[in-house]
C-alpha cells in the first residue's frame, strides 16, 4: 500500500502537469483535500489504547545480537540496493527521458516514478509465498538485468523500452523489499521484531539517498 500511494504521486502529477489548465495549483489543492480526508478518518477512528502509561515514549534503533550477522550481510546490502534502483528511477530516469530521449510529455515523465513503485507493489501481491532468500536473490538479479534496458533504450531512442525496463526493475525491487521484511519476521523473536524491521527500513532509506 505504501508503494501504491507513493507511485500515485508522480503518476497523477505527470497527468496534471500535462493535461490540466492549472498545473501549478491543482496538485496542491488535491493534496489539501486528501489531507483533510485523512484527518477526518483519523479523528473518527476508535481509540485502541485502553491502558495509558505515564512513561515517556522512547524510540530507538537496535539490531538484536542474534540477528546482527544476517542484518549486515544480507538485509543492509539488499535493502540499500533495492532503494538505489527506486531512487534512480525516481530521480535520474525522468531526466534521461527528457534530455536524452527528447520526451516532452509530462505524463510519460511521471510514468517512470509511477511504474517503478506500483510494479513493485504488484509483484509482492502476485508472489506472496515466495521464500525470502529467493525473493532477495532473484529480485536483485532481475533488477540488475532489467536496468540494462534503460541503457539499451538510449541508442535505439525507445521510450517504450525505457519505461518497460523501469517497470521490470521496480517489480524486481519490490520482491527484494518483501523478502527483506519476511526475513526479518522469520529470524527475529516477537519482542525484537519491531527493532529489526525499523533498522531494516533505515538501511533501505540510506540506499535511496
Amino acid at each position: 500500500s505504501i508503494r501504491l500511494g507513493l507511485g500515485a504521486g508522480p503518476g497523477i502529477g505527470g497527468l496534471i502537469a500535462e493535461y490540466s489548465d492549472e498545473p501549478l495549483r491543482l496538485p496542491f489543492e488535491l493534496h489539501l483535500i486528501a489531507l483533510a480526508a485523512a484527518a477526518l478518518i483519523v479523528v473518527t477512528l476508535p481509540e485502541t489504547v485502553t491502558v495509558r502509561s505515564r512513561r515517556p515514549l522512547t524510540l530507538r534503533l537496535e539490531v538484536p545480537p542474534a540477528e546482527r550477522a544476517v542484518f549486515w550481510r544480507v538485509l543492509v546490502p539488499s535493502g540499500a540496493l533495492f532503494s538505489l534502483f527506486d531512487g534512480v528511477a525516481l530521480s535520474l530516469i525522468p531526466v534521461f527521458l527528457v534530455r536524452t530521449l527528447g520526451v516532452d510529455n509530462y505524463a510519460l515523465v511521471g510514468a517512470a516514478g509511477f511504474l517503478v513503485l506500483v510494479s513493485g507493489a504488484l509483484s509482492q501481491i502476485a508472489l506472496p509465498r515466495l521464500r525470502p532468500d529467493r525473493a532477495i536473490g532473484w529480485g536483485l538479479a532481475a533488477a540488475s538485468v532489467a536496468s540494462l534496458g534503460v541503457v539499451a533504450a538510449a541508442p535505439v531512442e525507445s521510450v517504450g523500452l525505457a519505461l518497460a525496463a523501469v517497470a521490470a526493475t521496480g517489480a524486481a525491487a519490490g520482491l527484494v523489499f518483501k523478502g527483506g521484511l519476511d526475513l526479518c519476521t522469520q529470524i527475529a523473536p516477537v519482542e525484537d521484531r519491531g527493532k529489526l524491521i525499523s533498522s531494516y527500513y533505515v538501511a533501505c532509506y540510506l540506499g535511496g539517498f
